[in-house]
């Protein structure tokens, strides 16, 4: 029994080694890939509606999140600040519709074991007004926090970090420098 239990520990090992070298090899061969276009109506877009999309209603109170308006308020808010999009009241005004949403996420221990950890996220769609496709999608993580001021630091910086997505991805981010005072 302890010849075929080695055995076997030696082919499995044999193949392990012969399949990473092999994957190496096919990267190397490959030269870097390069990103795909943009979407030129997420380019060009300067009218935008926001939706308010439902999402996920937390219970817990100690969380930031736990206001249904307050993704859309907020996001509606940094939006009119930075001042790059002409915001609408309407989306058949508008070049771009952004929808914006407060998700609620199982891991994947959620989908094998119920109750399980669930992850908040702030989704951010964007659409063509015209036919409803969606052009670009935008998601960033809502850390978890066990005290109120930090759940609320936390929902803050998720917020600024999709508001900086969007900014990456139209070429207006401008990073502060390292030694700029807050």
């Amino acid at each position: 029994m302890k010849i075929f239990e080695s055995a076997m520990l030696r082919m499995t090992f044999a193949v392990i080694i012969s399949t990473g070298s092999t994957l190496l090899a096919q990267q190397v061969g490959q030269g870097p890939v390069l990103p795909a276009p943009m979407p030129s109506q997420l380019l060009a877009g300067k009218k935008v509606f926001i939706s308010n999309v439902p999402g996920s209603l937390f219970v817990s109170p100690r969380n930031a999140e736990d206001d249904p308006y307050r993704p859309y308020n907020q996001f509606y808010a940094s939006l009119k600040s930075w001042g790059y999009y002409e915001l609408v009241a309407s989306p058949s005004e508008a070049d771009l519709i952004f929808e914006i949403n407060l998700a609620d996420r199982p891991t994947l221990a959620n989908a094998m074991v119920q109750g399980s950890v669930r992850l908040a996220y702030l989704d951010l769609t964007v659409r063509d007004p015209k036919t409803q496709t969606v052009l670009w999608w935008f998601a960033e993580r809502v850390q978890g926090a066990n005290r109120p001021a930090t759940g609320e630091k936390n929902y803050n910086e998720a917020m600024t970090n999709l508001v900086n997505d969007v900014k990456k991805a139209i070429g207006q981010y401008s990073a502060a420098p390292a030694n700029a005072k807050k």
